[in-house]
């Protein structure tokens, strides 16, 4: 019976250690510790690349926005916005890239305001300070030759 499982009837466990024995004596141990040991290393491998992943190669990017080709013959355009905030710093880093589909050459505009254009006394963001900046810094890297 070992390896097995089996269904039990209320009537059968007095205690709640007869339940533990119960189910251990009857609970397939062959590679248990072995799968648990695969499934926890695999998580931290995971989740290590997953930290990389966001901190090197992302690097605050908070929207990607795709722009078709008008005729659908070229690649598309890739548009990120990214952002950051150094901790205990007042400056707010704001930067639009376009990467072209067809050359693959990126363009990109930046600035950096400090805190106070862009949230308000309670640190909600202001929307409409934040929607002007990135529409002038998208027409800047529009209008920019490379």
């Amino acid at each position: 019976m070992k390896g097995k499982y089996v269904m039990l009837e209320w009537k059968d466990v007095h205690s709640q250690a007869d339940l533990k024995d119960t189910f251990i004596e009857r609970m397939p141990s062959d590679g248990i510790r072995t799968v648990m040991c695969v499934c926890v290393i695999s998580y931290f491998i995971m989740m290590g690349v997953l930290t990389w992943y966001t901190t090197y190669l992302e690097c605050g990017i908070f929207c990607t926005a795709l722009k078709k080709d008008a005729a659908g013959i070229d690649p598309d355009d890739v548009w990120n916005a990214s952002s950051s905030l150094k901790r205990f710093d007042n400056k707010y880093h704001l930067r639009v890239t376009q990467k072209a589909g067809k050359t693959g050459k990126a363009k990109e505009a930046r600035t950096v305001l400090t805190v106070e254009n862009y949230f308000d006394e309670t640190g909600k963001l202001l929307y409409g300070s934040v929607a002007k900046e990135v529409l002038r810094l998208h027409s800047d890297v529009e209008h920019k030759k490379n």
